[in-house]
């Protein structure tokens, strides 16, 4: 009997825990639309002003494919395909998006409430303005988000068959204070010439965020081959062997093959 109320108590311990972690995990959660409030559903009097808060884009999709998704919330009003000087007097207020990518001297108009996904834009720094509209297309507020679509690889992608033969190197290194500012220069030139690369599948260079002066390669090569043919071009000969390497205080490299599922 004891241990049973051992192990009640116990629980009943564990709960609050428990309670308090799923709070602050979905307090981490949170982005700016969490705490948007959706216009009414009752006419109302003096309608406070409206208000467009907008997400940072999708981290996943952005970094993987270029894709910008962005999700938005419009506060005190209804987005309806509703337009014209009789709109006007509606309560809860109606109204639309114009929709303005990068420096565009147009916009496009958008009633759906659903997220705005941009595709095929070209790698570098891109800015979405979204305006919240009357029904006579008046602006009532605009907000802006600015992202950067990564570089795509140059090189083919693999079939199946050909996994099996791919080499993977991971690199880190240190670098001096005084010298790290000079290596991100270096890391630059090496990754644009490497994923130009045919046998290249993916070369990515990271600076550290709690130390500036480390850096990662995570280099993915089609096979032995075009390994063996990376380390032989003029670019690494030059930027890797008489550049980065003499200049690095440690240098900590990792040959590995993918693991496969088995059959």
């Amino acid at each position: 009997m004891r241990i049973l109320k051992h192990a009640r108590l116990k629980g009943s311990l564990l709960l609050p825990v428990a309670v308090m972690l799923g709070c602050a995990m979905t307090a981490a959660a949170q982005s700016p639309t969490d705490k948007c409030r959706p216009a009414g559903v009752i006419p109302l009097d003096g309608e406070p002003p409206a208000k467009i808060v907008i997400d940072p884009p999708l981290a996943g999709p952005l970094a993987s494919r270029g894709v910008a998704i962005i999700q938005y919330c419009a506060e005190n009003l209804h987005l309806l395909p509703v337009f014209g000087p009789g709109a006007l007097t509606v309560s809860p207020r109606v109204g639309h998006l114009h929709v303005r990518l990068d420096d565009a001297e147009w916009v496009w108009a958008d009633a759906s409430g659903s997220p705005i996904i941009l595709m095929g834009l070209p790698p570098g720094s891109h800015k979405v303005t979204i305006e919240l509209e009357d029904a006579n297309h008046h602006a009532l507020d605009k907000g802006t988000v600015a992202f950067v679509v990564p570089e795509r690889s140059a090189a083919h992608p693999v079939s199946p068959s050909e996994v099996k033969e791919m080499i993977i190197s991971s690199i880190q290194y240190t670098f001096a204070a005084k010298d790290a500012d000079k290596a991100e220069s270096l890391f630059q030139e090496l990754r644009a010439a490497s994923v130009k690369e045919p046998g290249v599948i993916r070369f990515e260079v990271g600076r550290s965020i709690e130390d500036p002066n480390v850096f990662a390669l995570w280099e993915v090569y089609r096979d032995k081959d075009a390994a063996d043919a990376h380390r032989a071009t003029e670019h690494f000969k030059r930027l890797v062997i008489n550049g980065i390497r003499p200049l690095a205080q440690q240098r900590i490299a990792a040959t590995v093959v993918p693991i496969h599922e088995k059959q």
